[in-house]
């Protein structure tokens, strides 16, 4: 070991008169000291030595080579810092890393699995430091990778999982401090208990579940979709169980870091500032905090309070519910007792914890049922795979279910094992997908009735059409063999309608004869004295002193909320509506207190007040920037959070800036508002919103008009002007009449709205919500107004629903009427000939008394005389041909 030491040493004293050098990799001859760097063949990526804030320590890293700012990719020595620039790596002929001090000995040193011939190091454009045999590029025969031992940062190309035949287990972990790199107490990895999902733990706790990956993404984050950024996948055969991501484009910069507060976050490098700008957040609210609702509950941000029991469950301890500690979860109303338990189908939702699961890749969802049906621990079942239509594979649960919350669009769904008393009424989790099954039935419903008595109504006609045509044939047939027998015996076929209208209705003038054809909070502003009731944050936890985050409400147009850092705005709440902020969809009548916003000459405030003097809770500000609401549970001793105002990445004021819209559910989020484009598209392609977005179509004033976008945040109303009488049409005259006027909107939608709120210039900070009432009437160019916007889907599908139904139900009451006029007219001609009848025959006994013939028709004739055999004829008269006709052996009748 000595021997070994010395050697080391003398190295070390080589390389202080050794030149620095910067090429791409190492071998066992050119130890790497400090000052030295390797730069990857594309120049994106460097290996150095670095020192973080004032500190002197120096830890070996790999970071982004063209950028300055905060670009720490991975660092070796994180738990073991040099203490001074005396460090040396150096690479062992068994292919082993070893970065030693000054003294000799081994700071930290890299693994190796099988020996090596000629091993070197390697900085790949990936940002990957990779030991290999020389001359072997390919990355599976690497000797020693650091992408198997990532820190804070989740690069391109990384796995995050495991090898189940080596057990290496890649995860990520926090940073102790933003200026010390050592081990943190939060971990993002794959759960190896579970099926395929992602945890985040602090320390042995854990705090946010992805959920189980579904085919297309994890069932707990609806925001990872396919985008012009990154594509994703995720892995699970024999040898592996990861997740991984590739750039689109390699020119761009993208990452994910786990940071000292636990959160996961993608952030996208942009040139125009020279920084990292968040692009989402893996936990998006207060739902995703792990098993918030307890078992047997959802979880739904747009709700107050958040958390609810499933149907056909209850609160395990009620008292504990009403004072929003939710921990105890739920029970069942009715215990199972197998033999007749059903299932109950629960959509939209984030799939619960699978630590207590099977899968099978190959079963359809039938008999994915059929199996949990026979074995009475099963709780619920789920497709495994929903990629494919219809889905494929098993997933079933044993025991309670935990930590589901509700999902607007992306959720997944569920059936859950309930006793067959409480399989009266359908359950689902989400309301919207209740409707769009009732739509779907009543669409099929008419769909089918429409058919039906579309299906009768041809059956009938040519039902008719072949009675016809067969009393034709049998007339031709008959007058056929007639001509064939009797040349002098031709007669003409006439309808009864024909015959109707040349007799004048069988006038008696007509008959020539008869024959045989018939009170705690309070914020806001005193408007007479100028004071100001606002909160601050403190400077640190342990510091009470005023911080640099401000929650106060402006004054300026038409009041509302902000959240400031400094004088930069971090969020805003939105206008006050008559019911809430209409940047705050969760503030809603709730159990705990009420609230209220008051808005006269003298004060502008809003307060709210404990429904229950003897429940605690208080609104705080961070010194993060989060407005957040907790409340006290005796059984922990603790406050815990009730609710956050500014909940997830779309709350960034301005993210897409000036007529842009910013949906959470999107990636990217954001986007332009319909009739407007990018300012400067390069910037959009890479993801910097901040131009904003310009009109399509410049207005012209003259012959402007509006569009409706329903369900979002209002624009901030720094530059607004309000009236508190005007109705919405008065409200829309004066906007158009005003060419500056760029929108309006109602100012109270209570009682069916009232009052007036106009915005003059960009619209700056608006957002999507898939739950909020607030409507704004956007200016537009006429020729930009041929189609219609909305700000949700939910809104096209309505009123798309509202067509088909309509078109649906105007096509069924046409064919009825249809089929009621026919009927109808085949009955009044019917009448009408028969009442033709009978006066012609009327008027004809009145007139002839003697007269007393029996009336036949065409077919019965026929058929008496043999189809008018010659063998029955008599002889002629002036009305034609007379035949014989046997009533019985003995006697005739005789007709002409």
């Amino acid at each position: 070991m000595d021997y070994f030491r010395l050697i080391l040493f003398c190295f070390y004293l080589l390389l202080i008169i050794a030149p620095s050098t910067a090429v791409d990799s190492i071998n066992t001859t050119q130890p790497f000291k400090d000052g030295d760097f390797l730069v990857s063949a594309d120049g994106s990526f460097k290996l150095e030595f670095h020192s973080f804030g004032a500190s002197s320590n120096r830890y070996l890293c790999i970071r982004y080579n063209q950028i300055s700012s905060a670009n720490i990719a991975w660092v070796a020595n994180r738990e073991t810092p040099l203490n001074d620039s005396s460090g040396v790596l150096m690479i062992t002929s068994q292919g082993i890393l070893v970065l030693l001090d000054q003294t000799g000995s081994t700071v930290w040193s890299s693994n190796s699995s099988r020996s090596a011939t000629n091993p070197v190091a390697k900085l790949l454009d990936s940002g990957n430091l990779v030991v290999r045999e020389e001359g072997d590029d390919n990355l599976e025969n690497s000797l020693w990778q650091s992408f198997d031992y990532p820190g804070d940062t989740f690069l391109p190309e990384m796995k995050l999982g495991r090898n189940t035949v080596t057990g290496l287990d890649r995860y990520l972990s926090s940073w102790k401090a933003s200026d010390d790199p050592s081990r943190g107490n939060w971990t993002f990895r794959l759960d190896p208990t579970a099926y395929s999902e992602l945890i985040v733990r602090e320390v042995s706790t854990e705090r946010f579940r992805s959920g189980p990956w579904n085919g297309m993404r994890f069932s707990g984050t609806p925001q990872l979709k396919l985008n012009t950024i990154y594509t994703y996948k995720f892995v699970y055969d024999n040898d592996e169980e990861y997740y991984t991501y590739q750039l689109v484009n390699s020119s761009f910069l993208s990452r994910m870091v786990i940071n000292q507060n636990g959160a996961v976050q993608r952030f996208t490098w942009i040139d125009r500032t020279q920084s990292w700008e968040l692009y989402l957040t893996v936990q998006t609210d207060n739902c995703d905090r792990y098993a918030l609702c307890g078992t047997y509950a959802t979880c739904s941000i747009n709700n107050s309070p958040v958390c609810n029991c499933l149907e056909g469950f209850t609160p395990n301890i009620s008292k504990d519910w009403e004072t929003m500690d939710w921990t105890s979860g739920c029970v069942r109303k009715t215990k199972l007792n197998c033999s007749g338990d059903g299932f109950r189908h629960f959509t939209g939702i984030k799939l619960p914890e699978t630590r207590k699961s099977w899968f099978n890749r190959s079963m359809s969802l039938e008999e994915c049922r059929s199996t949990c049906l026979k074995n009475c621990s099963c709780t619920a079942y789920a497709s495994l795979d929903i990629s494919s239509n219809g889905g494929s594979g098993c997933l079933l649960w044993f025991g309670d279910l935990i930590d589901m919350r509700q999902f607007n669009e992306n959720g997944q769904e569920i059936f859950i094992r309930m006793a067959a008393s409480d399989l009266g009424n359908a359950g689902g989790v989400e309301t919207k997908s209740k409707k769009k099954k009732q739509t779907l039935t009543i669409v099929l419903v008419l769909s089918f009735a429409m058919v039906f008595l579309s299906l009768a109504l041809f059956l009938l006609l040519r039902r008719k059409k072949q009675q016809k045509r067969r009393k034709m044939k049998d007339i031709q047939e008959t007058s056929q063999n007639n001509k064939g027998k009797e040349e002098d015996l031709e007669l003409p076929l006439f309808d009864l309608s024909t015959m109707s209208r040349a007799t004048d209705d069988f006038s008696a003038s007509n008959i020539l004869g008869q024959g045989g054809f018939g009170t705690v909070y309070k914020q806001g502003r005193n408007t007479i004295t100028g004071m100001d009731w606002y909160m601050t944050s403190w400077k640190s936890p342990e510091d009470p002193s005023r911080g640099n985050i401000s929650y106060i409400l402006v004054p300026y147009g038409y009041p509302e909320i902000l959240v400031m850092e400094d004088s930069r705005v971090k969020f805003r709440s939105g206008p006050w509506n008559g019911e809430r902020f209409s940047g705050v969809p969760q503030l809603k009548p709730n159990p705990v207190y009420s609230f209220e916003f008051v808005f006269n000459e003298r004060e502008i405030f809003y307060r709210y007040h404990l429904l229950n003097s003897s429940m605690l809770s208080r609104i705080v500000v961070s010194q993060d920037g989060d407005i957040q609401r907790f409340t006290w549970f005796d059984r922990t001793q603790s406050w815990e959070i009730y609710l956050t105002a500014n909940r997830d990445n779309c709350e960034r004021y301005a993210l897409c800036s000036a007529n842009g819209i910013c949906r959470i559910d999107n990636s990217p989020a954001c986007d332009c508002l319909h009739g407007f484009i990018p300012k400067i598209k390069s910037d959009w392609e890479v993801t910097d919103w901040s131009s904003g977005c310009v009109r399509r179509t410049p207005l012209n004033c003259s012959d402007d008009g509006f569009r409706k976008l329903s369900g979002v945040k209002l624009p901030q109303t720094r530059t607004s002007w309000f009236n508190k009488s005007m109705n919405l049409e008065e409200c829309k005259s004066t906007c158009l009449k005003n060419c500056s006027c760029t929108a309006f909107s109602i100012l109270d939608i209570r009682d069916g709205g009232s009052g007036c709120l106009m915005w003059f210039g960009d619209l700056i900070d608006i957002r999507v919500f898939v739950e909020n009432k607030p409507e704004i009437y956007i200016r537009m160019a006429a020729s930009e107004l041929d189609n219609t916007d909305g700000a949700t889907k939910s809104n096209v599908n309505k009123r798309v629903r509202i067509i088909v139904i309509s078109v649906l139900s105007s096509g069924i009451f046409l064919l009825l009427l249809a089929l009621v006029l026919y009927i109808r007219k085949k009955q009044q001609l019917k009448e009408r000939n028969t009442t033709g009848v009978s006066e012609g025959n009327s008027l004809y006994k009145r007139n002839k008394e003697d007269l007393d013939l029996p009336l036949f028709d065409f077919g019965t004739l026929a058929r008496a005389t043999d189809n008018f055999s010659v063998n029955n004829k008599l002889g002629e008269g002036g009305f034609g041909p007379v035949y014989k006709v046997p009533i019985n052996s003995h006697s005739y009748n005789f007709f002409s």
